[in-house]
């Protein structure tokens, strides 16, 4: 994310500007920002499911479900609020007699695989 976001900013940068945005903007600034926001993120995605998937300790501990168990128990939300989100949501008009993966092209399935396969791990 990071390395996309400079990419964007140092072709935009190359461009013709303006001297009053040029003085206002901080290219190093900027880069420090959208670094700490990724590691934060990551960061919070890998605690959110170490909690999750710690196995309880104490007297009353049960068993500890499976990995694939905990990874079905997490995805069971998002697949929840997707489903709502899309039954709710009036499709554009642009997009009305297309498929639900219209424009799903090669690359596009490649990162949904990457990413699925990546969960799995």
């Amino acid at each position: 994310l990071s390395f996309g976001v400079a990419t964007v900013v140092l072709g935009e940068k190359s461009g013709a500007q303006d001297a009053k945005a040029d003085l206002q903007q901080n290219l190093f600034v900027g880069l420090i920002a959208v670094t700490v926001a990724c590691m934060s993120s990551a960061l919070a995605g890998v605690y959110f499911e170490m909690v999750l998937k710690k196995p309880s300790t104490g007297e009353d501990a049960q068993q500890p479900a499976s990995l694939w168990m905990r990874n079905m128990q997490l995805a069971f939300f998002s697949i929840v609020i997707a489903v709502l989100q899309s039954s709710t949501e009036t499709p554009k008009e642009e997009f009305i007699g297309k498929p639900y993966l219209h424009g799903f092209t090669p690359w596009v399935w490649t990162l949904v695989v990457l990413q699925a396969g990546g969960g799995l791990l």
